[in-house]
C-alpha cells in the first residue's frame, strides 16, 4: 500500500498482507487514536515530505505500529518545531524483521541518520525511559557530527525502549528537544523474531531462546486445557489503552494486605542480585539454603519455598514450588510470576513463561493454571467480589469471571495490565534497570511477552478494581 499525496491525511487502521505500507505527503500526518498500522512483508513508513514549510506528523494515543520484515520510520522532513513528531501515550511501536540492516524503528526530523553516524546523544532527564538493547543494538538520539548532544521531550513515565537486536533511532536534526516527543507509557521495540539471521546488529541467543512462540494461535499449545484440572484461565489475551475506573461496591471490604503501588516486595528466586525487598517472607529451615531442595518423589532439580503471608517475584532457574497457607504455586523454570499469600488465599500473576501449565495454583484440591498476561485468585473466604480480595489494586483488568466450587473455595480469574505491574512494583522496575547478563536475559523475555500480548490486541480497556474504603459517621 503506498499512497503519495500533498493534502493533511488522517489515518485509521490499515494492514497490508504482503508488502510495504507507505504514506507519504506534503501536508501533516495524523493517526487516529486506537488505530492500528500493521505491515506484513515489508516496512511500515509515515512520512512528511515538504521541507520548506512545518508539519506535525501525530501519533494518536493507544496507537499500534507493526511490522514483520520491516522497519518502522517515522519522519517529519519539514521545519523544525515544538511537537512536529508526538507520539500519544499507550502506543507501541514493534518492528520485526530477520534481513539485516532491516528491522529498525526510526523516529526523526529529516532522513533517517546513516548506521556509521549514529551518536548516543543524551537520554531524556525527565521522564527518563527505561532502555534495554542486546546483540550489539543501541537506542541512540543524535548523530556525529552536528548533533552529538541531540535528545528528545518525554512528557510522562512508563516509556520503555527497547533495542533488541535493532537499533532504536531518534534524530532532532536541526530542531531542538521538543521536536519529538513522546506523551509517557510508550513502548518501542526494534526486534528480529525468533531464528533471525545474524546482521550488524544481530539479535541476542538468550532473549531469543526463551521468547514464547505460542501466542499466535491460542487454539493450542501452551493454551490448551491440561488435564484434570477443576479451572483454567484461559486467556482471551490482547490490551488495552486506557485503565478507567469501576463503579464502587457496597459492603465490608476485608483486608488482604493489598500489594501497593512502588511497594518493595519479598527477594525473587532466582539470581538475581539486584532484587531486594523488605516484606518479610517465611522459609522453613528445610528450604532457607540457598541451594534448591529436591521435592521427594517429585521432578528432580526441583525446589520448594515457603510464602505464608506477603508478596514475592518469582523469576526461578528451576522449577519451583511456593507452598503457602493456602496451598501451592507452581512455576517452571524460566518463567516470570508475582505470587501474593494472604489469610484465607492466594493471587498469581503470570508475567512470562514459555510453555503449558509453567504457573498452576492449586488449593483445597482445586488446580487453576495461569498463562502469561493472567491472574488467578483461589479463596476461601465469604466474599462476593473481586474487590474484596484484590491484592494489587493499581492494576489494570479486565474479563474478570468468578467461579464458586461449591465447597467454599472461590477463583476469580482475569486479564491484567503487564504494563501498569511493570510500573508499579519495585522489583520488577529494578530488573528492567538491572545490568548483568542473568537479569537482562529475564527482563528481556518479560517484555517481549508484554509486547506480544498488546500486539493481538482489542480495545477493551482495563479498570482498576478498588474495595471501598469504610468511613466513621456521626450518629
Amino acid at each position: 500500500l503506498n499512497y503519495t499525496g500533498s493534502d493533511d491525511v488522517t489515518v485509521s487502521s490499515l494492514a497490508t498482507t504482503k508488502g510495504a505500507l507507505t504514506i507519504a505527503t506534503t501536508g501533516s500526518i495524523t493517526v487516529s487514536p486506537a488505530s492500528t498500522l500493521n505491515a506484513v512483508g515489508g516496512n511500515l513508513t509515515l512520512r512528511t515530505t515538504d521541507t520548506l514549510a512545518a508539519h506535525t506528523l501525530s501519533i494518536g494515543n493507544g496507537s499500534q505500529l507493526l511490522t514483520t520484515n520491516g522497519s518502522i520510520t517515522i519522519e517529519n522532513d519539514g521545519l523544525s518545531n515544538a511537537g512536529a513528531i508526538t507520539v500519544g501515550s499507550n502506543v507501541l511501536m514493534h518492528a520485526s524483521a530477520t534481513a539485516k540492516g532491516v528491522g529498525q524503528v526510526s523516529i526523526v526530523m529529516g532522513a533517517v541518520p546513516a548506521a556509521a553516524t549514529l551518536a548516543p546523544g543524551a537520554t531524556p532527564a525527565a521522564n527518563p525511559p527505561v532502555i534495554l538493547s542486546s546483540g550489539g543494538a543501541t537506542v541512540t538520539y543524535g548523530t556525529a557530527p552536528g548533533n552529538t548532544s541531540g535528545s528528545i521531550t518525554i512528557n510522562g513515565a512508563g516509556v520503555v525502549l527497547n533495542a533488541a537486536g535493532r537499533n532504536v533511532v531518534f534524530n532532532t536534526g536541526a530542531g531542538n528537544t521538543s521536536s519529538i516527543v513522546l506523551q509517557g507509557n510508550d513502548t518501542i521495540t526494534a526486534d528480529p523474531p525468533v531464528g533471525a539471521a545474524s546482521s550488524a546488529t544481530t539479535s541476542s541467543p538468550s532473549s531469543a531462546a526463551i521468547m514464547p512462540a505460542v501466542f499466535a494461535t491460542p487454539a493450542a499449545s501452551a493454551f490448551a486445557s491440561p488435564s484434570g484440572v477443576s479451572a483454567i484461565a484461559l486467556p482471551s489475551i490482547s490490551s488495552t489503552n486506557t485503565v478507567s475506573s469501576t463503579v464502587a461496591l457496597t459492603g465490608p471490604a476485608f483486608s488482604v494486605a493489598p500489594l501497593s503501588a512502588n511497594q518493595s516486595v519479598a527477594p525473587a528466586i532466582s539470581n538475581l542480585a539486584a532484587i531486594n525487598g523488605s516484606e518479610s517472607v517465611s522459609l522453613s529451615s528445610s528450604t532457607a539454603s540457598a541451594n534448591h531442595k529436591p521435592l521427594n518423589g517429585g521432578v528432580s532439580n526441583t525446589a520448594e519455598r515457603s510464602l505464608q503471608k506477603g508478596s514475592m517475584f518469582v523469576a526461578p532457574d528451576v522449577d519451583t514450588v511456593i507452598q503457602t497457607g493456602f496451598g501451592s504455586v507452581n512455576v517452571a523454570a524460566g518463567s516470570v510470576a508475582l505470587v501474593v499469600a494472604f489469610d484465607g488465599g492466594v493471587a498469581v500473576y503470570n508475567l512470562h513463561d514459555s510453555k503449558r501449565d509453567s504457573v498452576v495454583v492449586s488449593g483445597n484440591g482445586h488446580n487453576v493454571s495461569v498463562v502469561p498476561g493472567r491472574n488467578a485468585i483461589l479463596t476461601t473466604r465469604n466474599v462476593h467480589y473481586f474487590e474484596e480480595v484484590n491484592p494489587a489494586e493499581f492494576v489494570g483488568y479486565r474479563r474478570l469471571t468468578s467461579t464458586a466450587f461449591g465447597d467454599g473455595v472461590k477463583a476469580f480469574q482475569s486479564e491484567f495490565d503487564i504494563r501498569t505491574m511493570l510500573m508499579g512494583v519495585e522489583p520488577l522496575k529494578q530488573l528492567v534497570r538491572a545490568e548483568d547478563a542473568h537479569s537482562r536475559k529475564v527482563s528481556g523475555s518479560l517484555l517481549k511477552t508484554a509486547a506480544i500480548l498488546m500486539t493481538i490486541s482489542d480495545t477493551t480497556p482495563y479498570e482498576r478494581m478498588v474495595a471501598p474504603r469504610m468511613t466513621a459517621m456521626n450518629q
